[in-house]
């Protein structure tokens, strides 16, 4: 068994949380840091870890022998982003809310929103 490998994929599974969490925050559904993420949500996180954690272990046992391959990382990243946006469906992380006035186009608000 090449551990080099199985931490990989672990990574790029763990790696998928990441981009979950910037989807989130690029379109203002968390205004809380990656790890203020991890943090509050701390139920969920665990589960997704270990979600992820058997992901890998199911992933990297179905293939003998496994090759280190980009497919096989690629498949471990969107596992991670999935089961993690699966298992924070219910958190309670804290949404970005901003009360639109009714003189402002589309692209005020975008423009306050950047810091334009």
């Amino acid at each position: 068994m090449n551990y080099f490998d199985f931490t990989l994929y672990l990574i790029a599974g763990l790696l998928g949380i990441l981009g979950h969490w910037w989807i989130r925050w690029s379109q203002d559904r968390t205004s809380n840091t990656f790890f203020g993420y991890l943090v509050d949500n701390k139920k969920y996180t665990v589960g997704a870890v270990f979600s992820i954690f058997g992901a890998t272990s199911t992933l990297y046992t179905a293939i003998n022998p496994p090759e280190l391959s980009m497919e096989l990382l690629l498949l471990s990243y969107l596992s991670g982003y999935k089961l993690d946006s699966m298992v924070n469906r219910d958190s309670t992380t804290p949404t970005v809310i901003r009360e639109v006035k009714k003189d402002e186009s589309i692209s005020d608000v975008i423009n306050k929103s950047r810091g334009k």
